[in-house]
């Protein structure tokens, strides 16, 4: 374990670990999580929208981040199995609360996603060696979440705490149905100087569609599952600064990497 430890100390260009004094290996065995989205066209995220009918990963805006990823595990993969260590892969596949730029139905693309991703995990198996989990639908655990989240319906907002308030009281509603506790958005200081960042970065509507995607799932997983480590992979540096509005999740070992857009 102390092997394991010293591995991540040491500095990798594009690289950021965090919380690394938590990892705890245990029965020679590291869960890994990683969250991935569904295939986005090319294009800004405030006019985000979902390939239609996907085939590939490669037709995706996202595909940097999967290349990057398949690269990231095989170096842990290598470094564990010097150890001794089984690297046991978790993938999230987030199909609920969406940013799109106008909510339709994405019933068909989703499962068309669903598909592409578990095709992916299983080559990723195969070709590297470790061991990959059954992908984890957003969709069983979050059921009463809606698929997508329309950016053209969020209102003109005009001050930060307008955004968490906005945001608040949309959790509260996906609350009433049990999925999480919108009392535990408390936004201190610094977690409102992250709002302020995404907000000048992305603007208004955009910002709240993010922090609705990114935390209804965040505060959900860090229940659910025993995760020795969290890989995150984004196109935008500041949305990894996300996991810091979920206070537990911003406890567990965490491997931060942004890649070209």
């Amino acid at each position: 374990m102390d092997n394991l430890k010293t591995f991540f100390k040491k500095e990798r260009e594009g690289w950021r670990v965090r919380n690394i004094e938590n990892l705890e290996i245990k029965n020679n065995q590291f869960n890994v999580f990683t969250i991935v989205c569904p295939l986005f066209k090319q294009g800004l995220l405030s006019e985000s929208e979902l390939i239609k009918e996907p085939n590939s990963l490669e037709e995706s805006r996202i595909f940097n981040k999967w290349v990057e990823l398949k690269a990231t595990i095989k170096i842990l993969h290598e470094e564990c199995k010097k150890r001794g260590i089984e690297l046991i892969v978790n993938i999230i596949f987030a199909d609920k609360a969406i940013p799109l730029e106008k909510s339709r139905d994405v019933t068909e693309s989703l499962d068309r996603n669903r598909k592409i991703w578990e095709i992916e995990l299983k080559k990723l198996e195969k070709e590297i060696g470790c061991r990959c989990n059954e992908i984890i639908l957003a969709s069983d655990i979050l059921p009463t979440v809606p698929d997508s989240v329309e950016i053209n319906s969020i209102p003109e907002l005009s001050s930060d705490r307008e955004i968490v308030e906005n945001v608040s009281n949309v959790l509260e509603e996906w609350s009433s149905c049990q999925v999480i506790d919108s009392s535990k958005m408390i936004m201190d200081k610094k977690k409102m100087e992250i709002v302020k960042k995404m907000r000048k970065f992305f603007g208004f509507k955009v910002t709240v569609a993010l922090l609705l995607n990114y935390i209804v799932l965040d505060w959900k997983i860090v229940n659910l599952f025993d995760m020795d480590m969290i890989i995150s992979i984004e196109r935008f540096g500041l949305l990894l600064s996300l996991s810091k509005l979920t206070d537990r999740l911003g406890d567990i070992p965490q491997l931060e990497i942004t890649v070209g857009k």
